[in-house]
């Protein structure tokens, strides 16, 4: 496929350029945000680099970057959401692949474990969820994929494109690269 391995990095004030360029493209924003939110230089200080709640990441694939992801711990209230006690260690993780022509190779996956991971080494103990749109049917065949399973529903929960959606609660209990 890519002489070279797909790799996760810290992001920097330089990658908004990057964010800018993917979060100004229909296909990218058909699935996160929505096509209707203008995104901005602004927008994109405000959004990814002033909250420090999130560690942020960027998907390289031979230095080259093609994807954006983020992870976080859930708040009180979205455990209780979620249905998980206040007291669990959960995290929320999210991605996506800004460069169009790196979908559906694989990367999507290949990105989700070194997420894991990185999770993994500051809490082993932690549940990892996802939630995506219940109609996000390429999002949730890619968890599923690298272990997720659908353990509840959230109705109009996210708001895409003008209206709430439902959302699935996937979670995964993988430890490195294997699934328990």
């Amino acid at each position: 496929m890519y002489k070279k391995d797909p790799t996760i990095r810290p992001l920097k004030q330089g990658d908004k350029a990057f964010l800018l360029k993917w979060l100004t493209t229909e296909e990218v924003l058909a699935f996160y945000e929505g096509r209707d939110r203008q995104f901005t230089e602004a927008l994109i200080q405000e959004k990814f680099y002033a909250d420090t709640e999130e560690d942020r990441w960027i998907g390289e694939v031979g230095g080259v970057p093609i994807a954006y992801l983020q992870s976080y711990q859930l708040t009180v209230g979205d455990k209780r959401t979620y249905g998980y006690s206040v007291y669990q260690p959960v995290y929320g993780m999210d991605l996506f692949i800004g460069e169009v022509t790196y979908w559906n190779k694989g990367f999507g996956s290949a990105f989700i474990h070194l997420l894991i991971a990185r999770i993994r080494e500051k809490d082993a103990a932690a549940i990892v969820t996802v939630d995506p749109r219940v109609k996000n049917v390429r999002a949730i065949a890619c968890y599923k994929k690298c272990g997720f399973s659908i353990v509840g529903k959230v109705e109009k929960r996210e708001w895409h494109e003008g209206s709430y959606h439902d959302v699935y609660i996937m979670e995964t209990k993988e430890t490195n690269g294997i699934v328990t």
